[in-house]
């Protein structure tokens, strides 16, 4: 994620809302996700962040007081950078509490998320929020997004990282084993629904045909441990 405007002023994603109406904007009300009329009915986004900065819903259930945290909005809504979201959260430096926020990383990575959990619960890595998607019954993560949770851990690690490039190419490299055949990945067409799916949420860049990894099958630990 850059630090530019990666939607559009006033069109906010549907996972940055919530089930509380004093979580959106004052112009804005919580989208009925479970509606017909919803472009992508019946998806959920799962966005981490590991300094738990925001949290926000898709359909059901809704999020109790005690889960919703304090939060502001400033004027120009969208804005989402590796500083700061333009809610008026600045995230901490990532050398702030480097083994508490990898310890929730590898929670999050570890975890295994339910069909219609119904919930989005968002963190921030390197100003790069991390997304697991629910299509058609099965959660999915981008290579992108894979790549970057190495960069992270070897930041954590006190490891140098001086090019993203060849981390990235050694990652997708390591993830070749994991293909359509052995139900491992999809292979996205550059125009399928799928791909629109993420590119609007802000998961993906890319406009080109790529796979997107199963959640449950991608090992980021021994993937780490061949960058290292």
């Amino acid at each position: 994620m850059t630090a530019t405007d990666p939607f559009p002023q006033n069109e906010w994603p549907w996972w940055l809302y919530t089930s509380s109406h004093d979580m959106c904007p004052p112009d804005k009300s919580p989208p009925d996700t479970s509606s017909s009329d919803t472009p992508f009915p019946g998806m959920w986004c799962d966005t981490w962040f590991p300094d738990n900065t925001y949290r926000a819903s898709s359909s059901s259930p809704e999020i109790s007081p005690s889960e919703t945290p304090e939060m502001s909005f400033s004027e120009s809504p969208g804005v989402l950078s590796s500083n700061h979201l333009s809610m008026g959260c600045d995230w901490p430096s990532i050398d702030s509490e480097p083994e508490t926020e990898l310890a929730k990383l590898e929670s999050f990575l570890s975890s295994r998320p339910t069909d219609k959990d119904g919930k989005i619960v968002s963190c921030l890595v390197n100003g790069h929020p991390i997304s697991r998607v629910c299509w058609n019954g099965e959660w999915y993560i981008s290579g992108s997004d894979i790549a970057w949770c190495v960069e992270f851990r070897l930041r954590c690690s006190n490891f140098r990282v001086t090019s993203l490039k060849k981390i990235e190419e050694g990652v997708f490299s390591d993830l070749r084993s994991l293909t359509p055949a052995n139900k491992g990945a999809m292979l996205e067409e550059a125009g399928s629904d799928f791909l629109a799916h993420l590119r609007k949420h802000g998961c993906i860049r890319s406009r080109k045909k790529q796979k997107v990894f199963v959640w449950g099958r991608v090992k980021h630990d021994e993937i780490f441990e061949k960058t290292c």
